[in-house]
């Protein structure tokens, strides 16, 4: 993902009314009226096989050298289920072509599942960080899990164990860098509590963990959280369990955050992603208020905080799930995103079944 050099400058988010993510007097249009992006290429990156791994969700991806390395959740029939292991592909031309799957983290034993996996590329090293989550009811002190990191031998092609980095810290969305020479990425515990987490500089075997508070009344239920840096300040935005995104802010590199509230940024409860564009344009990925039938992209103007534009990325029909398994409806969802040559390279779950692709110009978000 490109970073914009240019600092926008402080701002404090007003105390009072919804968070502004969107631009504060501007109506935010109807999802019929937002417009299709032109000139998107969109492929398959896999397909569920019938009888092998049938749910697939939660994708990441990223550039590493010239490959793009697409990873995602796979279990044989069902989301969260003992048997969720991390698989992917990658592509050496852009996501035109895909290698054969390839198993990245087997099974966990001992009531521990694998849940989401979050990449970074950096000094000539990939790794992964991967979610243990603890199989137990959502919302006990027992709940929750760790963030496990993974490095990937270039010479055996093996993924190997670093070991538990992040206490108390599933990732949800990948490490991005700050001005401070650190590492941010976003992420919960326990399904209700927004959380980051910060790295010892380039030492990515230590993170520390920064709970954001939440505000009165404030109704989180699977607390996904996206990061977006630009100097100092740090925009995070969170999953609600309402039609609306949640947001907060922090001035110190993330250590300190405002309450998690409601903003002015329609939103279907599902994950989002934000990032800044090479263009200095912020830009966040998200499902529109339409029963994640519709993944929309919202922008900025170069160099401004406010989201003032909006297209679909996916507004055609979602495709029914063709196997069995809990959980699953007909959606575009949970998108992760990475830019290259001019190019937003953005994944997501199809349907939980299946994982795609779409490479949007980013002169088209101008």
């Amino acid at each position: 993902m490109g970073q914009s050099a240019e600092t926008t400058r402080s701002w404090s988010s007003p105390l009072r009314g919804p968070a502004p993510l969107w631009e504060p007097g501007k109506p935010f249009p109807a999802v019929s009226a937002i417009p299709v992006i032109a000139d998107a290429r969109h492929s398959l990156v896999h397909r569920a096989v019938e009888g092998e791994y049938q749910f697939l969700h939660e994708s990441a991806a990223l550039f590493h050298g010239d490959a793009l390395f697409v990873f995602w959740n796979n279990a044989r029939v069902d989301e969260c289920a003992p048997d969720q292991v991390f698989r992917g592909r990658r592509s050496q031309d852009g996501g035109r072509t895909w290698s054969e799957p390839e198993m990245i983290a087997p099974p966990l034993a001992g009531g521990v599942e694998r849940e989401s996996v979050q990449l970074l590329s950096h000094a000539g090293r990939l790794w992964a960080f991967g979610g243990r989550v603890k199989s137990v009811e959502a919302g006990r002190d027992a709940a929750g899990g760790d963030t496990e990191a993974l490095v990937l031998n270039e010479q055996t092609g093996r993924w190997e164990s670093q070991g538990i980095v992040a206490r108390e810290f599933h990732p949800l969305n990948r490490p991005t860098p700050m001005a401070d020479g650190h590492w941010i990425m976003g992420g919960q515990f326990n399904l209700r509590q927004p959380r980051v987490a910060i790295s010892h500089g380039a030492d990515f075997t230590r993170w520390d963990v920064v709970k954001l508070p939440v505000a009165e009344g404030v109704n989180i239920n699977f607390a996904e959280t996206a990061v977006s840096p630009s100097g100092h300040e740090i925009t995070a935005i969170c999953r609600s369990a309402k039609p609306v995104a949640l947001a907060a802010w922090s001035r110190d590199f993330g250590r300190t955050w405002d309450e998690v509230r409601e903003s002015n940024l329609p939103m279907q409860s599902s994950k989002p992603c934000a990032g800044v564009l090479s263009t200095g344009q912020r830009y966040l990925l998200f499902n529109a208020v339409n029963q994640r039938n519709t993944l929309a992209i919202a922008v900025s103007q170069p160099g401004e905080r406010f989201f003032s534009r909006v297209w679909k990325v996916r507004g055609d029909l979602p495709p029914q799930p063709r196997h069995p398994g809990r959980s699953k409806s007909p959606q575009w969802s949970y998108p992760a995103a990475v830019e290259r040559d001019g190019c937003l390279h953005v994944t997501y779950s199809v349907s939980k079944e299946d994982c795609a692709l779409s490479v949007i110009p980013c002169n088209a978000l101008r």
